[in-house]
């Protein structure tokens, strides 16, 4: 019979038998299975996959951090883009808005999906939350008029709602 493979985190515990997995809760990255053998052995671990807990927070907290400042780089900006796009005071602060509905209208949308979800489904959510994010953000900065900033300050809350 083949190791088993385990990824996330099991009960502490001795392997009583073949194919039986062991890991400690207190170190999720170290996770080991009973060989044929009767040996305990590290148990595959996808390449490029970050394990450690340190790293996993820094990239959210960056994650985090950018999206505080995207969210509120409009305001410091937004003479400027009103001279640009020839927009009104009304007009400019319609992007904020906009903003706001993008993200408070799928928020909860996202929270119901990711804890009715397992933990593939929700690393997935993060990364389509992510790519919007970023796609519309960049696409903020190339457009040519209100009704297209408007749609994209939209989907920069649709991303940061994920």
């Amino acid at each position: 019979m083949p190791p088993s493979v385990f990824f996330g985190m099991a009960a502490v515990g001795t392997p009583s038998g073949l194919g039986e997995r062991v890991s400690s809760t207190a170190a999720p990255d170290i996770v080991a299975s009973v060989s044929p053998t009767g040996r305990s052995e590290p148990a595959y671990l996808a390449p490029g996959v970050i394990r450690n807990p340190g790293a996993i927070l820094a990239l959210l907290t960056a994650l985090n951090l950018l999206n505080y400042i995207d969210r509120y780089v409009m305001a410091a900006v937004l003479p400027k883009v009103q001279d640009d796009l020839h927009l009104s005071n009304f007009m400019g602060g319609s992007l904020f808005t906009v903003f706001l509905i993008g993200y408070f209208a799928t928020s909860p949308i996202f929270g119901a999906l990711s804890d009715g979800a397992g933990t593939g489904t929700r690393k997935r959510l993060l990364m389509l939350g992510v790519s919007v994010w970023s796609v519309a953000t960049v696409a903020s900065g190339l457009v040519h008029g209100f009704a297209s900033l408007m749609a994209a300050r939209a989907l920069v809350g649709v991303g940061e709602a994920s």
